[in-house]
């Protein structure tokens, strides 16, 4: 059983390859307790509600038990797991080099674990790979930001509609936050310029994060993403509305 997939699977993260020198891996593990073990323990329950998990190739029922098995052994043979992510990375290395491209790897499509804790080895057998994810968990994030996570390991901090305040402090120690905004329109895909002050970035553009950079000049930017599959029916805080964006954050605090 493999346990990563090539990113040209993944529409947004085969984006990223065909507008870069990367080629990118995702390890899809189920989220939060869908195998009956908890992957996204910080996770909000509109976070779990607007989770895309099972949308696109999520909702062939082979694709949900493959996604689980894989958890399932993180969980019940680490041995075996790691065994066989080793093989995996080494493949991806040994096609990048044939293609003179770089590995981006995302560990965490669907889940938030903390890989620097559950397979830290994989930071130091595989230095020349650029691994990435987002996070909900704040002392985490923090900790990124303050350059206390491996160096070729970079994190995004998710908003959610419980953790506004916890995000402010992210942007202002230099961390990046993704933020889903409401489509105006099928028609009209841009994001806000700015949200609450902050900048905004495009991040449906490619799904590459850590070329954002580790930190902004004086603060993080803020990676607008638009609202998809269920959570473009969502409007009680974990999708924001554009026509707000603008709105000052910090007065508010």
């Amino acid at each position: 059983m493999k346990l990563l997939s090539n990113g040209d699977k993944n529409a947004k993260l085969a984006k990223s390859n065909r507008l870069s020198n990367y080629t990118t891996y995702g390890l899809s593990l189920a989220p939060a307790m869908e195998s009956g073990y908890q992957t996204c323990s910080s996770s909000s329950v509109q976070c779990r509600l607007a989770c895309i998990y099972k949308s696109g190739n999520g909702s062939f029922p082979n694709v949900v038990k493959g996604r689980t098995r894989k958890t399932v052994l993180l969980f019940e043979d680490r041995e075996e797991f790691n065994r066989q992510l080793r093989v995996d990375l080494q493949a991806a290395e040994r096609k990048a080099k044939r293609e003179k491209k770089r590995v981006a790897v995302r560990p965490n499509m669907y889940s938030d674990l903390f890989w620097e804790s559950v397979a830290p080895w994989i930071f130091k057998e595989f230095p020349d790979i650029q691994w990435y994810d987002y996070t909900k968990h704040f002392n985490r994030m923090l900790k990124f930001c303050r350059g206390g996570l491996p160096e070729n390991y970079h994190l995004t901090f998710s908003r959610s509609e419980t953790n506004e305040r916890e995000v402010v402090k992210v942007l202002m120690a230099g961390g990046n936050v993704s933020v889903v905004f409401e489509r105006v329109s099928k028609k009209i895909k841009t994001v806000p310029r700015t949200w609450h002050g902050f900048k905004v970035v495009n991040g449906d553009k490619t799904d590459l994060r850590f070329l954002e950079g580790r930190k902004g000049v004086d603060f993080g930017s803020v990676i607008g993403l638009h609202a998809k599959g269920s959570a473009q029916q969502m409007h009680d805080g974990f999708v924001v509305n554009s026509q707000q964006a603008m709105q000052p954050l910090l007065s508010s605090m």
